[in-house]
């Protein structure tokens, strides 16, 4: 199983533009070989000036105002999607800002009930 996500944040004024578009990309990518899913998430982050303990601690984290998610059995098409059709300059022409961060990512385990079942 392969993931990636793609952190973004659409530019002032371009934000119907670019959901629209991702939707309608995403909807495509769904049905595709290869892929288990296309999600697009948005976040609702509260504004706030107290920074937790956490963040103090850390710093201040960067959030992404949107988050998509496309998971798949198949590497190579998870890959060339992201490098294809989700690429940041195809994103960054959709009104994407140019802060577009993307993460790959591969499940190197996974246990059932019966793995840890008491014998």
């Amino acid at each position: 199983m392969t993931l990636a996500t793609i952190r973004l944040s659409p530019e002032a004024g371009k934000e119907s533009r670019l959901r629209g578009a991702l939707v309608e990309t995403l909807d495509e990518l769904a049905s595709k070989p290869g892929l288990t899913g296309a999600h697009l998430l948005l976040t609702d982050t509260p504004q706030t000036s107290a920074l937790t303990t956490e963040q103090q601690i850390r710093g201040m984290d960067g959030a992404a105002n949107w988050i998509v998610l496309l998971s798949g059995y198949d590497r190579e098409v998870v890959h060339e999607v992201v490098s294809k059709r989700l690429s940041t300059p195809i994103l960054r022409s959709l009104g994407a800002q140019d802060n577009v961060i993307a993460g790959r990512y591969a499940l190197a385990f996974t246990m059932t009930r019966q793995d840890v079942a008491p014998e």
